[in-house]
């Protein structure tokens, strides 16, 4: 019987990186997520955000259906389509939540409160690897348990 690998949960930080180089250095290093849930909502003043998270904001939103009384709200995105799946990735570092779910719907990867808080659910292994693996800015990333 095959018994799924222990996760543990982790914050992830750089004391160098914005949290968008953080979410896609997890993204490429988790790449067995395929389904992330994100709110198209930001704790951030609309002018601080980039052009390109305003623009992929702005997708999420329109992207969905509007039967629901806060739409913008938990959006479901699934790795098959790839147009929504980027702006996903490039605006959950101004979420308000975004969590990241493999293909057996298990936590892998949040950012929370506008990239304040980033972290993932990682295997000792993983864990090992990651500390060792540069951020894809260079910078180095620190890992320290919840």
């Amino acid at each position: 019987m095959f018994k799924p690998p222990t996760r543990k949960s982790y914050f992830i930080e750089s004391p160098t990186s914005d949290a968008a180089a953080v979410v896609a250095t997890l993204l490429d290093f988790c790449s067995d997520c395929s389904l992330v849930y994100i709110d198209a909502y930001s704790s951030m003043p609309i002018h601080q955000l980039t052009d390109e998270a305003r623009k992929a904001e702005q997708l999420l939103r329109t992207s969905i259906s509007k039967t629901n009384s806060d739409q913008w709200q938990s959006i479901q995105v699934g790795i098959g389509d790839p147009r929504l799946w980027q702006a996903a990735a490039i605006y959950a570092p101004w979420s308000i939540s975004a969590d990241y779910r493999d293909s057996q719907g298990n936590f892998r990867l949040w950012v929370e409160d506008s990239g304040q808080q980033v972290g993932a659910y990682l295997t000792d292994a993983e864990r090992d690897l990651l500390i060792v693996t540069p951020a894809v800015d260079g910078s180095t990333l620190r890992v320290t348990a919840t």
